[in-house]
């Protein structure tokens, strides 16, 4: 237990001293190792996710599932939500609902979807036949997720115009509440429109 309370008040002094604009550029933060607790899970959690917020997001250059190239450069100026998931993640297939009405929501406006699942091409090809996604999607992006530290599934980063983090969401909104996500995301792409 004490190990899990040290961790948990160095973790945030550890994020927050490694700077700003090169707190995605920092090796071995992994916070599930930290402990199995649930109540520290999420401590841990939010305070690793909160340490990003501000901090410029990673470059990236990859191919969506369609073949269209996709990287940073041509998101900047435009608010973008960065969605990172696989395929036997009930919560990130759960939150499907709440993508697509996210996608029907801003499609007049400067807001652009793209998400990163860890399957296959030919896994996802499949798989979105019965579960469409409105976002760009990126097959086989493990690299990536890497490069952006994700360590949680569902994870839905916001990024503000300028390729800042505005928030990191973690977890699915559940079966009970499939449009959860989309009011908690909504809220954070409204505030980075408004910047």
């Amino acid at each position: 237990m004490m190990k899990c309370l040290l961790s948990f008040l160095l973790l945030p002094a550890f994020l927050l001293s490694s700077g700003q604009d090169s707190c995605f550029m920092r090796a071995g933060l992994e916070p599930l190792e930290i402990t199995r607790n649930i109540d520290s899970l999420h401590l841990i959690m939010k305070a690793y996710n909160d340490a990003f917020n501000g901090c410029k997001a990673p470059n990236f250059s990859c191919n969506g599932i369609d073949g269209a190239h996709l990287n940073n450069n041509k998101l900047k100026g435009k608010v973008t939500v960065l969605n990172f998931w696989f395929t036997h993640c009930k919560p990130c297939v759960a939150e499907f609902a709440s993508l697509n009405k996210l996608v029907e929501t801003y499609h007049d406006k400067d807001v652009e979807f793209i998400s990163f699942a860890m399957d296959k091409k030919a896994v996802l090809d499949t798989f979105l036949t019965t579960h469409p996604l409105q976002y760009a999607v990126v097959p086989g992006a493990t690299s990536v997720m890497d490069t952006f530290k994700i360590s949680s599934y569902p994870t839905n980063m916001i990024l503000d115009k300028d390729w800042r983090v505005v928030q990191i969401i973690t977890g699915g909104g559940g079966d009970d509440d499939k449009l959860k996500n989309y009011n908690r995301i909504k809220a954070f792409i409204d505030a980075a429109l408004s910047r």
